[in-house]
């Protein structure tokens, strides 16, 4: 066993973690609750940064991306693209890193349906327009509107080539796709009930 009881503090049971020494108490029903996480990731769907998105909260930028990584990794995956009669690629790029370093993320667009079908993100070269159109075998002006991080002078910097492959995820499930459950375009609070404001 590796967590095991170690005394009482105010009360509440204490506990020992044997492995690393750490001890804590147990907090039943504390934590973010899921109307606060959905919160955050309807608003970073719809444009607002990290760190907005944190402060609007309460919260802080590194639990916004933790919530947000948690719902595309859970509701928004990448399918294999299916056969499609007409494509329209895209390309924009994004900083990864610092400023100086780019990447580019290149779009697959399904004319007819006008969804997203794939993406990928790599250099502007051959190399990943074939990783792309290879997959493909077997928009920027809306994302530049829907993703902050996106928009014409930006000076935002990616740390992540995953976040920003979770980026274009949600992107497509919420704006191009329109997968996402009606739930996910209205803020919880508007949900519940309507806001009089004198």
């Amino acid at each position: 066993m590796r967590v095991v009881k170690s005394g009482h503090a105010r009360g509440r049971q204490r506990w020992l973690c044997r492995r690393c020494q750490y001890q804590f108490t147990r907090r039943d029903g504390y934590g973010t609750p899921d109307e606060v996480k959905q919160t955050a990731v309807t608003l970073y769907g719809f444009g607002l940064s990290l760190n907005a998105v944190g402060h609007l909260l309460g919260s802080c930028a590194q639990s916004v991306m933790r919530w947000v990584c948690s719902y595309v990794d859970h509701y928004c995956p990448k399918l294999e693209p299916e056969p499609v009669p007409i494509i329209k690629i895209d390309e924009m790029w994004h900083y990864l890193h610092r400023r100086t370093n780019r990447i580019w993320i290149w779009k697959a667009y399904d004319r007819e349906q006008d969804r997203l079908i794939d993406w990928e993100c790599g250099g502007r070269d051959e190399a990943t327009f074939r990783r792309l159109f290879t997959r493909l075998e077997r928009n920027n002006g809306r994302q530049r509107h829907w993703v902050a991080s996106c928009r014409r002078r930006s000076i935002v910097v990616s740390r992540s080539g995953a976040m920003i492959d979770r980026r274009m995820a949600l992107f497509a499930h919420l704006h191009v796709n329109r997968q996402a459950k009606p739930k996910m375009r209205r803020l919880p609070i508007a949900q519940k009930q309507h806001l009089n404001v004198s």
